[in-house]
């Protein structure tokens, strides 16, 4: 468990500009904590349950539902696990705030499924198979992580190639869970 300090706006790199400052104005408002690891783990772990499990499923509100109690689980083991590491380290007691502290913290977690969960569930309910809707959500997810890499870049200052290889290095990491679906059926 890495400590990740306060939240805190990250501003753009001063050159920074035009399309590459607005990713990162987004990437702002959407977890302003300024440290996505929690939103880049949920994102995986949810790509990674709807990979695993679309086989062994027959409907998008059960798999959705899957997917949303393993990021639970995920979420509360991981505050559990900072809240006890707290106490390890600094020999303090263990109170609610200390636990509701190191629940707000990962957080992210949750937030970071409800992107594949959600585009599952709309493309199902705009009348898609459930095997199409799994697709989907797995190539949203890939697109997920391939613009974390680039906000990342952007944030490091990288441009051209650079940048291209830290969105390619997100989107690998996602593209991963697709060739585990299609290897599983």
């Amino acid at each position: 468990m890495t400590d990740h300090g306060p939240s805190r706006d990250v501003q753009p790199p001063p050159e920074a500009s035009g399309w590459s400052a607005a990713v990162l104005r987004t990437a702002n408002r959407l977890e302003p904590s300024g440290d996505p690891s929690g939103v880049i783990y949920g994102t995986i772990v949810a790509g990674s349950v709807i990979a695993l499990l679309s086989r062994h499923t027959a409907t998008a509100e059960r798999l959705s539902f899957e997917v949303l109690g393993t990021l639970l689980v995920y979420w509360l083991a991981h505050g559990y696990c900072r809240a006890l590491s707290q106490r390890y380290v600094h020999g303090t007691r263990l109170r609610s705030a200390e636990v509701g502290s190191a629940l707000a913290h990962e957080l992210g977690i949750l937030k970071g499924g409800v992107a594949p969960v959600a585009v599952m569930v709309v493309a199902k309910l705009a009348g898609a198979e459930l095997e199409t809707a799994v697709w989907i959500a797995l190539w949203t997810t890939v697109l997920l992580l391939l613009l974390a890499g680039v906000v990342a870049g952007i944030r490091s200052g990288a441009r051209g190639a650079e940048l291209a290889v830290d969105g390619v290095v997100g989107g690998l990491f996602g593209l991963a869970l697709v060739l585990l679906k299609a290897a599983l059926h």
